[in-house]
């Protein structure tokens, strides 16, 4: 209601009411009644419709009833003021009538003008709309009741209220995310690789414990190999033994030169280790581009984009190192070789064994100092010993996805684990590439979060379609929520 309109409404009031000295405001809320009160909210629009029933209405033919339907907020901080209902007796609604013509603009049919005739009347239907504003959730719908025409009638107004709250709260809903307990290994296969940075002479293959730091390279091996070894836990069933070399000097050279120092290394492990030949199995790649490429890649080289491209786009080995030499006129293959070629002179070594099986209790204790000899599954059931949602619960599925990167059950439960903590375009992209149920269920609650519940529905039904209760449940939690808002 305009602020114009207001002024315009309380001075034809004005004019209604005989200004007397009264004892006592007559009141006509009991015998005015406002039935089958419906409120709710349409898109933008609060719709509020009702009945007014005056048929035990007693007044005489001189007086007027104004009701004033009012918005008003919980804490009076607000309020909507709709358009009054004016209830008359029949000579008071001449009266009415003129005033209203003289007072309110041409064609204004804001007031509803009741001729209340002292017998039978149907009801008046009202519908009031409003343009939507949060306040008016918790809003209460009252009428203001003012009287004129009577000697005991007076400017206050009654307050009559005919709804405690607008609208229901909104429903909270609890939806529920669904972790994947993995299956159990029968036999847990790993492997772990190192990488043993020794130095040689050049072109020569023979390793001297005391050239260079070649001292720590040889302890650093010695203990890998002894714990491994050593580890009751584990059965070491083969060795995998790699030479690389950088890509300076001439290709088929440097091939053999990895082929006779990976050797080196291979007897250095059966007369230090006692480690039977048998089951270690030697390789050797020569120049190892590919790990140049990696390097350089997520470097802050000045000629990074250029150095890739010279290596992608040239199979010819011989052009590839000749472009180089020529880059930046030389600058940039003396920084190749003096920072980027020396990490690339290297032996790998991998352990492939079999871990035993292990209790909860046990691998409580192994996931602190071992988690890759633990199974998803034993990680899971020691997760499930801590209070969901705690710190050690979190850092058990974390672990879980490093070392299992690719794992779809990894993944998708480090994907709740996002989810509870707000990481949710991480969460939804790891979900997107898992194909169970349980990931189109917790997608549709990512997205919920993200307030995109068009696409939210769609994975709470591919997830049912697949038979999935739980996303029944929180596809019903979601309706519930918008059917109340």
């Amino acid at each position: 209601m305009s602020e114009l309109y207001i002024k315009q409404y309380l001075l034809l009031s004005l004019c209604f009411c005989c200004i007397l000295t009264a004892k006592s405001q007559p009141s006509y809320t009991g015998e005015i009644q406002y039935k089958d009160v419906t409120i709710f909210r349409q898109d933008d629009q609060l719709c509020i419709n009702l009945n007014v029933d005056v048929n035990s209405l007693q007044i005489s033919k001189q007086l007027l009833v104004s009701h004033i339907p009012v918005l008003q907020a919980k804490d009076m901080s607000r309020e909507y003021i709709f358009n009054p209902i004016l209830i008359s007796g029949t000579i008071r609604n001449k009266v009415v009538k003129r005033q209203k013509e003289f007072y309110l603009p041409d064609g204004d049919e804001t007031l509803l003008n009741i001729i209340h005739k002292n017998r039978q009347t149907p009801l008046y239907v009202l519908q009031l709309t409003v343009p939507y504003e949060e306040w008016m959730r918790n809003a209460r719908l009252l009428c203001w009741e003012q009287v004129s025409g009577c000697a005991k009638c007076g400017p206050e107004a009654t307050e009559l209220i005919l709804s405690d709250r607008i609208l229901p709260p909104v429903y909270i809903p609890v939806f529920e995310l669904q972790y994947v307990m993995p299956e159990a290994e029968p036999i847990k296969r790993r492997s772990e690789t190192y990488a043993a940075h020794l130095n040689f002479k050049v072109g020569r293959h023979e390793l001297l414990r005391d050239f260079e730091n070649n001292a720590t390279i040889f302890r650093e091996v010695d203990q890998k190999v002894t714990e491994i070894r050593k580890d009751e836990n584990l059965t070491v069933q083969s060795m995998q033994v790699v030479g690389y070399a950088s890509p300076e000097g001439d290709f088929n050279s440097n091939l053999e030169l990895s082929k006779k120092r990976t050797y080196s290394f291979v007897n250095y492990l059966v007369n230090a280790h006692h480690i039977q030949p048998s089951i270690v199995q030697a390789d050797w790649k020569g120049e190892d581009w590919d790990g140049l490429a990696e390097s350089v890649k997520t470097s802050f080289l000045a000629d990074r984009e250029a150095v890739i491209r010279i290596i992608e786009e040239n199979e010819n080995v011989s052009r590839r190192k000749d472009q180089l030499h020529k880059l930046n006129r030389g600058e940039t293959y003396r920084t190749l070789l003096n920072q980027y070629y020396p990490p690339l002179r290297r032996i790998e070594y991998t352990f492939s064994y079999v871990a035993r099986a292990f209790d909860v209790e046990e691998a409580k204790d192994i996931v602190k100092t071992k988690p890759q000899h633990l199974s998803l599954n034993e990680m899971f059931l020691v997760a499930n010993t801590y209070s969901k949602g705690s710190e050690d619960f979190n850092r058990i599925f974390d672990i879980a996805v490093r070392l299992f990167p690719t794992d779809p059950v990894a993944n998708s439960n480090a994907a709740v684990q996002e989810i509870e903590t707000g990481a949710l375009d991480k969460a939804i992209e790891r979900l997107q590439k898992i194909n169970t149920s349980e990931a189109y269920n917790n997608l549709g609650i990512a997205y919920v979060k993200k307030g995109n519940f068009d696409q939210a529905r769609s994975y709470f039904r591919k997830a049912i379609e697949a038979g999935n209760v739980t996303a029944q449940e929180n596809m019903r939690e979601l309706d519930l929520y918008l059917e109340s808002k």
